[in-house]
């Protein structure tokens, strides 16, 4: 997988399904580089996983375009894009020493999966599905926070950022 550049004019922002958040970030100070596309997955395949009900939704998501921003601060990147049809938020800030901090806004729900398939492992919460990367003794924390204000989601991750440093350098 990996994203390419799609631009920053009309048409690119006509494909982002999550193009009011990204709005709504640029209003609250945040610089909009541009919007991404995903590449390399085939969403078709991938498709078969989910229930017939959450196909034509996982394929609406997963071809609309990724919104790339950046905190006021120029800390952060943050990308916006659309999960299970709704807005998600993902702010991430690499600290000088490869650390990785994210913060996510919650999604609504997870989608059903195909009940014909066997599945290993069990869909688990929406917080265990989203933190399934969390791993901070490794460098990477994943903080799920609920969809808010572009200001609040700014602060709590600003506040993720100072705890995980403090915490480390505590050690």
């Amino acid at each position: 997988m990996h994203l390419t550049d799609a631009g920053t004019d009309a048409t690119a922002r006509s494909q982002c399904l999550a193009a009011d958040t990204v709005s709504a970030y640029a209003a609250a100070g945040c610089t909009l580089v541009g919007f991404l596309r995903t590449e390399g997955i085939d969403a078709r395949a991938l498709s078969w996983t989910y229930a017939e009900s959450e196909r034509k939704q996982f394929l609406a998501d997963s071809g609309a375009l990724t919104g790339l921003l950046l905190t006021p601060d120029g800390t952060a990147t943050i990308t916006a894009s659309t999960f299970v049809g709704r807005p998600t938020v993902r702010l991430c800030t690499v600290l000088e020493d490869g650390r990785l901090i994210e913060t996510h806004t919650r999604w609504h729900r997870l989608p059903a999966r195909n009940p014909t398939l066997v599945f290993t492992d069990p869909p688990g919460s929406v917080e265990q599905q989203m933190r399934r990367g969390h791993a901070p003794r490794k460098g990477r924390s994943i903080q799920v926070i609920a969809p808010a204000a572009p200001s609040e989601v700014l602060a709590a991750h600003e506040a993720h950022v100072r705890s995980f440093d403090a915490k480390a350098t505590a050690h």
